[in-house]
């Protein structure tokens, strides 16, 4: 009975129990701490979903969960090695506890954080792989050209006003201090 759920728990990372619910196998990454200097172990753990509108299952997992579901009404609880045990709630029904490991696993490993200036290291960026010295090299030129064009723009604003300005002119030749009316 145990042995179909945990196959195909651990193969598949999710196991459907036909009136029961859900069983997940949720990965967790190591997480670095560098304030202790230590990177903590990834883990595994086996979480339960009460959800009892899966019927499309395997003839094995139909009977494992009939033989789940008789262990709970006669002994309140039904053990599945490796896996964990399903045990009756007055208040909210099934529950799950999944199998605890051993601290001795999860113990964090030492690490030191270890920066080097001069080292070469392949960055994958979109589809190509690049070196960090060669990402440095195309940042340094994306400033060169983009600082080497600004005069460019300001030659370009300066021919506009000027043309403006001699618009101005010839259009109001005797105008030039604004408002101002020729009286004679």
């Amino acid at each position: 009975m145990s042995n179909a759920i945990a196959k195909l728990l651990f193969q598949k990372n999710v196991c459907y129990l036909p009136g029961i619910g859900q069983l997940k196998l949720v990965s967790h990454p190591s997480q670095t701490d560098f304030l202790n200097s230590c990177i903590e172990a990834p883990y595994q753990e086996i979480c339960f979903l009460g959800d009892n509108s899966v019927s499309i299952a395997s003839d094995d997992l139909k009977a494992a969960s009939q033989q789940i579901l008789a262990d709970l009404v006669n002994d309140g609880e039904s053990v599945l090695e490796g896996i964990g045990v399903f045990y009756q709630s007055n208040d909210e029904g099934i529950q799950f506890a999944s199998v605890v490991l051993k601290d001795s696993f999860r113990e964090p490993v030492s690490a030191i954080r270890v920066i080097r200036k001069d080292a070469r290291h392949s960055v994958l960026v979109g589809d190509k792989e690049l070196t960090n010295h060669d990402i440095a090299a195309s940042k340094i030129k994306s400033i060169q050209k983009f600082s080497g064009a600004w005069w460019v723009w300001a030659l370009s604003i300066a021919a506009v006003s000027i043309i403006i300005l001699g618009y101005f002119i010839v259009q109001f030749p005797n105008n030039l201090l604004g408002n101002a009316i020729r009286v004679f």
